[in-house]
Parts: structure tokens; sequence; C-alpha cells
């Protein structure tokens, strides 16, 4: 093929005007072909494009065999001969060829660190793939993606937006460039700081995937969950069976609730569910609802709503009833270069409500704290403390009956997002305490009569300043989340409560859970 190609097409040319020429003459090889001159044009025609299309091919073949490494030692040649311009053509072509080839290889290097966890390296990797070849876009992709999951959102829309530039179909961009862009502006820090924060990413956007599952921050979260009750009673019998939670809906605990933020400064809150109110008391609470509108300011959110909790039992007066409550109030999420603090704040209603009201009333408060320290992008420990508080309240006597428990807990999650290739796990361990106070007072609007504030009473009735606690349980909880994309996830949790070695039963809850992103 190759002697073929070195053909001339000049010489061919030749030769068929010279047979042609003959059979003008009559010349006797040429008397028995019988040539028109249009046959012969025809001819020429036709051989001149077989012939172009071959060398075409041999040169194409050539090129391709060319490596690095042929060219090096042919420009070393040329130059040795004095052909400089040439030499310098195929040094530059060589330096060309060897960049693509690295170009690739280092890809290959970034996701392996990738898939070990090794995001500085994995990052490090793609930078160099990209500098060498600039038109890899699968090297920008997974660049974008890296430093979107670190909260470097600026960074993030810029590779983002060259893969795209490159390869406008890419899909793995599309599923996290938009997010970035509205994270990049909620991040956007006054123009006096951003010269000192020019290469500062606080600990609270982490390295972790899970670091950014924050109901906050994005544009929709969702969740579902129910749980599961077995208890177990170490009498001479050692009992054990599963316990049932009597509710409006159903008669397990459940959890739906859902963030939705269609504006940059305005996002709504809402939940509803069967509460887990232990085994400390009666089902105190059949369903609840809470519904929040949220205004973001920086790194402050505050929310503020409406709380509803409904009652279906017969626990007060022996007999059956259903009860109603409706309350304001509203929550606080400030984010802390290290640090998370989050308070929720639904106080009882402190009008007297016996004065225009006749019969029996439910009355309820809840209120939640909890402290986030990020220790390092993976690992963060906080501190939580709760009052949850119901209250059944007889007008005609009048006298209450108060139930409520309290929990002091403290707990660590650790992220881990390259034990499995491709799922993102999170570990979270709590350990606490919970008080249950439960106390029948006549005067159910007094000052500190053992209704709440941990049954503090000023009246120390039966001799206590704490009269109204009941019983202390331990409570230890592990809870598993795996993310298996972009937007889904899906958790478990086991809830173990201990009421003492003299406790006529313990209890223990598996939970389920699933959950949306974007």
């Amino acid at each position: 093929m190759a002697n073929f190609s070195k053909f001339s097409i000049k010489q061919f040319l030749k030769r068929v005007d010279t047979l042609y020429s003959g059979h003008k003459t009559g010349s006797v090889a040429m008397k028995k072909y019988k040539f028109k001159c249009t046959d012969v044009k025809i001819v020429k025609f036709t051989v001149i494009a077989a012939l172009l299309v071959v060398q075409m091919f041999c040169a194409s073949r050539v090129l391709s065999a060319q490596t690095s490494d042929s060219l090096n030692k042919r420009g070393v040649e040329r130059a040795k001969d004095g052909l400089h311009e040439r030499a310098r053509d195929d040094f530059s072509r060589a330096v060309s060829i060897y960049n693509r080839e690295s170009a690739r290889l280092l890809h290959n290097k970034g996701v392996m660190f990738e898939k070990r966890g090794n995001i500085d390296d994995a990052i490090a990797a793609f930078e160099e793939a990209v500098r060498r070849n600039p038109r890899q876009a699968v090297s920008f992709e997974r660049l974008g993606y890296l430093n979107y999951k670190q909260g470097r959102y600026s960074k993030a829309v810029t590779y983002g937006e060259k893969a795209l530039e490159i390869d406008p179909d890419n899909r793995q961009v599309k599923s996290w460039i938009h997010d970035a862009y509205r994270r990049k502006i909620d991040t956007i820090e006054p123009a006096e700081e951003k010269e000192a924060a020019v290469n500062r990413d606080p600990i609270w956007q982490g390295k972790s995937p899970y670091q950014r599952i924050d109901p906050y921050r994005g544009g929709f979260y969702g969740t579902f969950d129910f749980s599961l009750r077995f208890f177990y009673q170490p009498d001479e019998d050692s009992v054990s069976g599963y316990q049932k939670s009597e509710g409006i809906l159903t008669n397990f605990p459940y959890l739906m609730q859902a963030y939705y933020r269609p504006f940059d400064k305005i996002g709504f809150f809402g939940s509803l569910e069967h509460p887990y109110t232990g085994l400390g008391f009666a089902d105190v609470v059949s369903q609840s609802e809470r519904f929040e509108c949220l205004y973001y300011m920086g790194r402050l959110v505050v929310g503020g709503g409406l709380l509803l909790n409904h009652y279906d039992g017969n626990i007060f007066q022996d007999k059956k009833q259903t009860l109603h409550d409706y309350k304001l109030g509203g929550s606080l999420h400030y984010e802390g270069e290290d640090y998370i603090m989050d308070l929720l704040f639904y106080p009882r209603l402190l009008l007297l409500d016996w004065s225009f009201l006749s019969g029996t009333s439910y009355d309820t408060a809840r209120f939640e704290f909890k402290y986030t320290y990020l220790f390092k992008p993976d690992f963060i420990y906080y501190t939580r403390i709760a009052s949850y508080d119901y209250y059944f309240i007889n007008h005609d006597d009048p006298l209450s009956d108060y139930y409520g428990f309290f929990d002091a807990a403290i707990g660590a999650t650790v992220s881990n997002y390259s034990f499995f290739p491709g799922v993102d796990l999170k570990l979270t361990a709590e350990a606490g305490l919970r008080q249950y106070i439960i106390k029948t007072v006549d005067d159910p609007y007094s000052f500190l009569n053992g209704q709440s504030f941990l049954g503090i009473d000023k009246n120390r009735d039966n001799g206590s300043l704490v009269s109204g606690q009941d019983q202390k349980t331990t409570i230890f909880q592990l809870r598993f989340d795996e993310r298996f994309s972009e937007n889904f996830f899906i958790y478990q949790s086991v809830l173990l409560e201990l009421a003492g070695y003299e406790a006529d039963r313990h209890e223990y809850v598996i939970r389920f859970g699933a959950g949306y992103i974007r």
C-alpha cells in the first residue's frame, strides 16, 4: 500500500496521454482499443479521485501511527540537518500528543483518588489534566462536582460552565450546577470581607457530601419515616412484644416533613407526625402538625408559624375525648464558621383560658435547642436539650393533669463517602437522659407548681422541691444514613430506652426512613 501510494499521478496521466496519442497515430498496440476522447477523460477523472483517496488514507495511517517519541526523534534529526522550521513543527506536535495522553492518565488517577476519598489529591490530578488538555470536558465536570461538594460554589460554577461549553449535553453537570448557582448567591460575602475570605472555606461546608444535606440551604428537602416499638419486661416471665401507639391516622409513630424554598429570601416548612413520646406515659398526643414561613438573612434563618396538636384518647378523666391545641411560635437557625445553632420555641398559652372557656381544654408547649460543633469536615458532635409539655385542664374544678418529659443528650456524627464506591455514608451515635414528669395540680396557671421547669414545685408537695418528677430513663440511639445519588437518601436507626434495673419494662424502637433533596 505504501509503494502504491507513492505512485505519481503525473506519471499516470502521462501514460494515458501516450496511449491516447498512439491510438490517434494508428499505433499497433492501441488499434485493438477503440478509445474516444470522452472515455479518456472519464478514466483520468476516476483514477485521479481513487488515487487521492488512497493517498489520504495512507497519510492518515502514517499520522495515527506517530507518537510523541517518534515525532521527537524526527525533530532531532531534522534539527541536525538544519531543517529548523520542520523540527519545530515536529516538537510542537509531539508536545500536543503527549499532553493529550497524559491528561487521560491524570484523569484516571484523579478518579482513583476520588474513590479512595483523597479529595484534595483528586482535585490536584483533575486540575493538572485540564491544564494539559483544556478540551477534556470530563475532567472539568469532576472538578466542578468536587468543588460543589466542598461548598466552593464559585469554582464549581466556573468548572461546570467550562464543561458545558465543551460538551453541552453533559448530564452530570446539569444535575448539580443549578443548585451551585443558587448556593453561590447565598454565600456571597460583603465586599470588605471578600479579600480576607479568598482562601477560607468554612468548616461547616465540609468535604463530605453529607455536610450538604442541609434543608436550610437547598431548594427542596423532604423526608418520611416510621417507627416500630417493642418492649421487654425483665420480670420472672421476661415478657416482650410489640407496643402500639394509638394515633389518629396510624398506631405507630411516623414523621413526614418538607422544606421548600421558592425564593432567595423566603422558604416554607411543613410537618405531619404522630410523635414518639417514650415509655414513661401513655399517648398524650395523637397527631401534630407544624407550618412555618422561613426568612433567610445570610447565615441566619428566622421562622415563624403555627403548631397544632391533637389528642384522641381516654387518659384524662377516664373518658373518651378529642381535644385540639393551636399556638404560635418560631425557630432560629444560625451557621457560624465552625458551629451551627438551632432553636425551636412554641410556648404554653399564658392567657387564663378558663376565664372564657368551660369544660376541658388541651394545652401544649415545645422547646428544643441544639448546638453542633463541626470539629472536622467529616466529624461533628452536638449537644441537645428539649422539653415537651402536655396539659389537660378541667375548668370546672379547676385542675390540670400534666404530662411532660425533658431530654438532655450528646451525640456525634461521622461521614464517610469512600467506603463503598458511589455511596455516601453517615453514622450518628447519641446518648441521653430523659426525665418524665406526671402530676395533677389544682391551680393550672400558678408559677412553679410542679408542671414544667423539671417539675420544680414552690409549694413542696410531698415535701419535695421537684415533686412532679416521675421516672428517669437512659436512651441510646444509633442511626445510619446512606445516599445513593445526588437527590435520594435513606436512613435507619435503633433506639434503646432503659428505665433502670428495677423498671417494669424497657423499650426499643426501629425506625426506617427515606428522603429527597435538590
